[in-house]
C-alpha cells in the first residue's frame, strides 16, 4: 500500500518510525514478519517530518535498549499506525459491501415478503 508513520508516546516523549503499511499491519496482527522489512528507514525519530532523530539516552530510558529493530517492533505493535485516507476509504467501502450483502441475503421487505435489493439497501444507507 505504501509508507506511513507508526508512533508511540513513552515517558512524555514522542517516538516515530517510518514503516511499510502492509508489513506493519501484518506484524501487528501477529504474523511472522521481519522487522527489517517493515521499516522504511532504520532510524527512530522524535519528529520524522523535521528529521529530528531520537537520542540514544532517551531510547534507553524509555525502551531499555538503543537497538532500532527492538524499539521499532515495540512501536509498531503497541503504538499507533497512521492510516492513509485511501486505506481508510477502502476499508469503509469493504465494510459497507459486507453489510449490504448480509442485508440483501437476510432481510425481507415486510410489504412484499421479498428480499431487499442491494441497490435499495445502498440507497437507504446513503440517505441515512
Amino acid at each position: 500500500m505504501g509508507n506511513t508513520t507508526a508512533r508511540i508516546k513513552a515517558h512524555g516523549k514522542d517516538f516515530e518510525v517510518l514503516v511499510d503499511l502492509d508489513s506493519a499491519l501484518n506484524l501487528r496482527k501477529g504474523l511472522n514478519v521481519n522487522i527489517q522489512n517493515v521499516l522504511g528507514i532504520d532510524q527512530i525519530f522524535t519528529d520524522h517530518k523535521k528529521g529530528l532523530k531520537a537520542a540514544d539516552k532517551d531510547l534507553i530510558a524509555c525502551f531499555g535498549s538503543s537497538d532500532v529493530y527492538i524499539i521499532a517492533a515495540k512501536i509498531v505493535k503497541n503504538g499507533e499506525i497512521m492510516l492513509p485516507l485511501e486505506y481508510k476509504k477502502a476499508q469503509m467501502e469493504n465494510k459497507e459491501k459486507q453489510i449490504v450483502d448480509f442485508l440483501a441475503r437476510n432481510a425481507l421487505d415486510p410489504i412484499t415478503n421479498r428480499p431487499h435489493t442491494p441497490e435499495r439497501i445502498r440507497s437507504a444507507i446513503g440517505q441515512a
